[in-house]
């Protein structure tokens, strides 16, 4: 390949990163909900709450970090 197309090939892969780190970005923003209790979720329908049992918010923190 010519430089080039070396060139061009390298901008669409950080294109490409540049989208998959916004969809990242994305799921560790949903993840961030499940280190409450759902309390602040109004949208959740009460016996939902009631069996809703979160995980340990620094066991969110840890994954989401990695």
């Amino acid at each position: 390949l010519g430089a080039e197309d070396l060139l061009q090939k390298h901008a669409l892969v950080e294109a490409d990163i540049a989208i998959q780190a916004e969809r990242v970005r994305g799921v560790n923003a949903s993840a961030q909900k499940f280190a409450t209790d759902g309390e602040a979720d109004t949208h959740i329908p009460f016996l939902c709450k009631q069996a809703y049992k979160p995980c340990d918010p620094q066991v969110i923190r840890d994954r989401v970090a990695t």
